[in-house]
């Protein structure tokens, strides 16, 4: 399996969570992960999921990982494949992974969405901890990436809090999967196939660790040891036994502690339990029909009902401009990508309004019909009103043009982007790229600044390049020198998402290939405006991506419950300052245009930078 590296995550949790773990076998139930049409599923609704993983994290006290944050993206990727819906995973990576927001997804987000007949599973891959308290008892604790060793108790994430989430969350199933460390008491036993439609109605709420107390979780081959496994046991089936459609946790737990205890020389042995209900968690096979669930002992009455036979057909959608918002009727269907179609089925015959819009352009609609049995096509020739008017600032660079008005600022997403509020803004330019390398080179050697962090090996990366390791400090003073100032938080998003609202700078849905993140993989910074179809509604390039950007406020957690309706500017003092638009080693969750970050002024690091901003009068 390779040698050992030198990294390991943190264990010694106690058993806290799974001491709790007290369900008699003869009480066991099995419950299923996916819907089964056509076979009596109707207990269940949708899948969720939370998947955290934190190598980077800020106390000097804490190592750093490796593999933590591959992991989390690996089982991302996994869930993916396995039926959960893409925009129904929730994934927090390193700096993100604040106990702030973690908490805040755990509670309020899932609170709000999750309904009673859902089910969601939660993985973390970082360090976790225990602590002993006055009274002797000990704490187990998951270290978010702000995490003090100094005071657990304040900035960790509380195993009681983790236990107590059937009572914040109303999901009929819970699943914590932990490549930390956990210890305590494990039921096992096989579970009848006959049983599994009554015990997909039965509630729980369960934990699978990656080892007990005093254990070491290893880390190789790009994955924790455990997490490894647990991916070869859902995504390849090779915890499944022969024909065998469905693997319940009870015996998905014995063999990932087997294969786990063999692969680590026995210095790793997972625990798995109960922490509330008689139910259990159940994955099926990968590509195995859904409908191999038993149906219901007793089938339902035949019933009838008259109906009028409707028509349908066929309407496909294409597009020769990038970004176009489209919609059929009064239902936005679609954001045009190029050399994409979209193809709507059991359209019904008759007549349709096909209209698409994109700023900067002229408004398109046409009558499209629509026959029995068959496809209409039709393409979307927009006409453009003409070039996003560009200036160019006092060092040089472009910058595009943000008109007055309104848009809607913040989102219900995380706690600190509530509430969703219209804000007035002046007219403002700001800069269509990010800041480059070969800009800020000129600016040190005309005000004789000292290079920023990490300039000796990254300026070789190109001149067009986004400059990097730079404080708030360094970005101001930049702007200074150059007759503009950083945006305001309110700037930044409005240049970003538009007017409409939009969830990332070209429209609603994600797309992995419209802007360099950690979804990529390239693994890096890329030269400004190297992903043309992720252009914002006014001309601005990578505002989702490539580098976080410092602006001009102080960061306040409940600013916008307060913040003025014309041109707000932030707090008027603080500790931190606000980061926008996630970087290249960011989850689609941080790339939305709402997201908000921040950091200590004096902060450097190799995903950050900034672009500037000015009054457009």
């Amino acid at each position: 399996m390779g040698e050992r590296p030198r990294v390991t995550r943190w264990l010694g949790w106690t058993a806290v969570l799974l001491a709790a773990v007290t369900t008699p076998a003869a009480a066991q139930r099995t419950i299923g992960v996916q819907p089964a049409p056509g076979a009596g599923t109707s207990a269940y609704g949708e899948s969720w999921a939370v998947v955290i993983g934190i190598n980077d994290y800020r106390h000097p006290r804490i190592d750093k990982l490796r593999y933590a944050v591959n992991d989390a993206q690996s089982v991302q990727r996994a869930l993916i494949r396995l039926g959960w819906k893409r925009e129904r995973i929730i994934t927090l990576l390193d700096r993100e992974a604040t106990k702030a927001a973690i908490e805040q997804t755990l509670g309020d987000r899932l609170r709000r969405e999750v309904k009673p007949q859902d089910r969601v599973l939660v993985f973390f891959a970082g360090h976790g901890v225990t602590d002993t308290r006055a009274s002797g008892e000990e704490e187990g604790y998951l270290l978010a990436t702000d995490t003090d060793p100094g005071s657990l108790y304040g900035t960790g994430i509380s195993m009681d809090s983790l236990r107590n989430i059937p009572a914040r969350v109303n999901a009929k199933h819970i699943l914590f999967v932990i490549d930390a460390c956990f210890s305590g008491y494990s039921i096992t036993r096989g579970v009848r196939s006959e049983l599994v439609e009554d015990m997909m109605r039965r509630k729980a709420v369960q934990v699978l660790t990656a080892g007990t107390r005093d254990q070491v979780v290893e880390e190789r081959d790009g994955h924790g040891v455990f997490t490894q496994v647990f991916l070869r046991a859902i995504e390849d089936g090779a915890a499944f036994g022969p024909g065998k459609r469905w693997l319940a946790l009870d015996e998905l737990g014995v063999w990932v502690r087997s294969k786990v205890h063999a692969e680590t020389g026995g210095r790793q042995e997972p625990r798995f339990g109960n922490m509330y209900g008689d139910g259990q968690f159940v994955f099926f096979r990968p590509g195995a029909p859904l409908a191999a669930v038993p149906p219901p002992a007793e089938a339902p009455g035949m019933q009838g009902r008259e109906e009028i036979r409707q028509e349908f057909g066929t309407l496909a959608i294409s597009a020769r401009v990038a970004g176009l918002d489209v919609w059929v009727g009064d239902q936005k269907v679609w954001t045009s990508r190029p050399g994409a179609a979209y193809v709507l089925s059991n359209v019904p015959v008759g007549p349709h309004r096909v209209i698409a819009r994109k700023d900067g352009h002229k408004d398109w609609e046409r009558e499209v019909q629509v026959a029995a049995n068959q496809r209409a096509d039709v393409t979307i020739d927009i006409e453009l009103l003409g070039p996003a008017k560009v200036v160019k600032g006092d060092d040089g660079a472009e910058m595009v043009l943000v008109p007055a008005g309104e848009f809607t600022m913040g989102s219900h997403a995380w706690a600190d982007e509530e509430p969703p509020h219209r804000v007035h803004l002046d007219a403002f330019y700001v800069d269509k790229y990010e800041t480059t390398n070969a800009l800020y080179e000129r600016f040190m050697r005309a005000a004789n600044r000292p290079a920023p962090n990490f300039w000796s090996e990254t300026k070789w990366n190109g001149s067009s390049q986004p400059v990097v390791g730079v404080s708030w400090d360094d970005a101001d003073a930049y702007c200074r020198w150059a007759g503009k100032r950083l945006p305001t938080e309110a700037e930044w998003e409005k240049a970003a998402r538009g007017a409409d609202g939009r969830k990332y700078p070209w429209g609603e849905q994600w797309d992995a290939s419209w802007t360099n993140s950690g979804e990529s993989r390239l693994g890096k910074t890329a030269p400004v405006g190297s992903y043309p179809s992720g252009v914002s509604p006014y001309g601005a390039h990578d505002m989702a991506g490539n580098v976080w950007e410092w602006v001009a406020d102080w960061y306040g957690k409940d600013y916008y419950q307060r913040s003025p309706e014309r041109n707000p500017d932030g707090p008027d003092s603080g500790h931190t300052r606000v980061l926008r638009g996630g970087s290249w080693n960011n989850a689609p969750s941080a790339l939305r245009a709402a997201v908000r970050s921040s950091l200590t002024p004096d902060y450097r690091s190799y995903n950050v930078g900034f672009r500037s901003a000015r009054g457009a009068s």
